[in-house]
């Protein structure tokens, strides 16, 4: 019988490391509004995807300026987070409250 040795710390990409966060944040300034509000707010916020299209209107607090995160989705599933810590509430920088106001601003004038 062959025995598999696993690492007890596998390699980790530094691909994050070698990013240049002003140069991703004007690459997501040139996107649409819906999708820079969605980019902008993983990397300004530090959220997961899954957490940021789980999102409504009255989990960004702009007034006092943070995100309260309460679910997310699980593929097509929304589900609330595995652990306690999961629920948080997340500081809101000036430069994400403005692209998220942009966002509401475009779907308020491209309503049908």
């Amino acid at each position: 019988m062959r025995r598999i040795v696993v690492p007890k710390d596998p390699p980790r990409s530094d691909a994050l490391n070698e990013v240049d966060p002003k140069a991703a944040y004007a690459t997501v300034q040139t996107l649409p509004p819906r999708e820079r509000a969605l980019l902008a707010t993983c990397l300004l916020a530090g959220m997961r995807p899954s957490e940021v299209q789980a999102l409504r209107r009255c989990d960004v607090d702009q007034e006092n300026g943070r995100i309260n995160v309460t679910r997310g989705y699980s593929g097509t599933t929304l589900t609330t987070p595995k652990t306690a810590a999961g629920i948080r509430r997340v500081g809101l920088l000036d430069s994400l409250s403005a692209e998220i106001r942009i966002w509401r601003e475009w779907v308020t004038e491209h309503r049908d």
